[in-house]
């Protein structure tokens, strides 16, 4: 048998991170070393200058789950080192964020004049239920006129007045975040509701 050789160095693994939940990060782990004697995971908030021990696996492990809290549209720094005795070798780093979109492609029906339906377009797998605020414009407030599941993608609004002016903005939201829509204003104009100009 062959002394160990203290100048050996393990090959730093590869690593891939992706996001499973709004709250949570997989960091994959590619073992390109023959021998180890485990995994250091580390992380920091993009901008800041030290990593975070936030994990240690054992040898041969492919994966860690790193779970909250963590906020959307913020960059995360991902490396894993590989552990032999005293040494580490550290992985490239990666970035990664949790995108966590709100609802797009808001339109407006007239139903009658004193009633209105607004649609959407949304595509993500993370929410809750969608919430719909309105305010009367120009100096009102918004407050919450619906709170429903994230499949359903329309609201009929019956509340409203011709002689009153409205802005809509719609946010989904999950236990962790919420993220907005842009707002419609609309007016009641030619006999029908519409898109103010």
């Amino acid at each position: 048998m062959e002394p160990f050789d203290p100048d050996f160095r393990p090959n730093p693994p590869g690593i891939r991170v992706y996001m499973i939940r709004d709250d949570s990060i997989v960091v994959s782990i590619t073992d390109l070393s023959t021998v180890e004697d485990g995994f250091i995971v580390e992380w920091k908030e993009d901008g800041t200058p030290d990593f975070i021990v936030i994990g240690e696996l054992p040898p041969n492990a492919s994966s860690f789950l790193h779970r909250g809290p963590l906020k959307t549209y913020v960059h995360y720094v991902y490396r894993v080192g590989v552990r032999l005795e005293n040494d580490v070798s550290y992985s490239g780093a990666i970035k990664s964020y949790l995108p966590f979109f709100g609802p797009t492609k808001i339109v407006v029906s007239s139903l009658s004049s004193n009633s209105l339906k607004l649609s959407w377009y949304y595509y993500q797998q993370f929410e809750t239920g969608m919430k719909i605020e309105r305010k009367a414009l120009p100096n009102g407030s918004y407050a919450v006129v619906s709170d429903q599941s994230s499949s359903i993608d329309t609201f009929t609004d019956t509340e409203i007045n011709i002689g009153q002016q409205y802005r809509y903005r719609i946010y989904a939201y999950s236990p962790y975040n919420i993220s907005y829509s842009d707002s419609l204003d609309v007016q009641y104009s030619g006999g029908t509701w519409v898109k103010k100009p």
